[in-house]
């Protein structure tokens, strides 16, 4: 057998990272000026390995170009900024039901499409636009809020965008249910994750995130932006199930089996605590 050679990423451009979640195991971030992606080890122990000779060719390549006598600082470092300059990563489909600008949930005819200036899902309507991308060396498809930005730097970008049609970016209001600002989200949040939830005799998997407001907020998927349901803490008592790693939310008030909770993790202590202290209110 034989491999059929795709590209090539020089040293000086990449950096590697290791993503906040990641839907495989042991999942390491490549990324570069012309193209980004993840990868995944067999196991910890290859992934280690992995980011130890990577960092470490990265670094022998630093320090070999240090050395020449040639100026090189213009290509020691890796330059993301500036729109359009660098590939970023794509957000794997399976990590989004719904478009990542106006939430609406993606279904079999209403469908994906990946932003080439920033990675995020986001469905027809919010990505109607195409503009031109350093990185890729012509125009690409783009989402509204990226296009935004396009247009808010046009004085220093000499690209022109395609001819632009008006598409106003309007989110659904949907009463008592979070829609996260991604640039909020991290300062908002106390912990998140992915717990099974009961639903009858199935569990469920889904993304919970604890926010600071003394609630719980459920979603399909993890890099979703709009809540399936908001849970307010104060009012519901605790309980855990150690040998079934288990943790039972009770309504002190819940006369129907509806009200209350049950969720499987295998980081149960620290939601105990963390939700503990919330519905204390400290």
């Amino acid at each position: 057998s034989s491999y059929k050679f795709k590209n090539e990423l020089p040293l000086y451009a990449v950096k590697v990272e290791i993503p906040k979640v990641s839907l495989v195991p042991h999942a390491f971030e490549v990324l570069s000026t012309n193209r980004s992606f993840i990868l995944s080890a067999s196991s910890e122990e290859e992934k280690t390995e992995w980011l130890t000779a990577l960092l470490g060719a990265i670094n022998n390549d630093k320090e070999k170009r240090k050395s020449l006598k040639r100026d090189h600082s213009q290509i020691l470092t890796l330059d993301r900024s500036g729109f359009g300059s660098a590939a970023p990563i794509l957000i794997p489909d399976q990590s989004v039901s719904q478009c990542q600008l106006c939430s609406k949930d993606f279904t079999f005819t209403f469908r994906r499409h990946h932003c080439r200036a920033c990675g995020r899902v986001v469905c027809g309507n919010c990505s109607p636009f195409k503009v031109f991308l350093r990185y890729m060396n012509k125009e690409e498809r783009v989402c509204a809020m990226c296009n935004l930005q396009n247009h808010n730097d046009s004085d220093q970008v000499d690209f022109p965008s395609s001819p632009l049609k008006e598409q106003p970016l309007n989110r659904p209001h949907i009463p008592s249910i979070l829609i996260v600002d991604p640039k909020e989200k991290e300062r908002e949040t106390v912990m998140e994750g992915y717990v099974f939830e009961q639903d009858g005799k199935k569990w469920n998997r889904c993304w919970y995130m604890l926010g600071k407001d003394l609630a719980l907020y459920k979603f399909k998927a993890h890099e979703d932006i709009r809540a399936t349901d908001t849970v307010p803490l104060p009012g519901y008592i605790i309980t855990t199930d150690i040998t079934t790693m288990t943790i039972i939310l009770t309504h002190h008030q819940a006369k129907k089996k509806k009200f209350n909770l049950k969720f499987r993790t295998e980081a149960m202590e620290e939601i105990q605590s963390q939700i503990q202290n919330r519905s204390n209110g400290r």
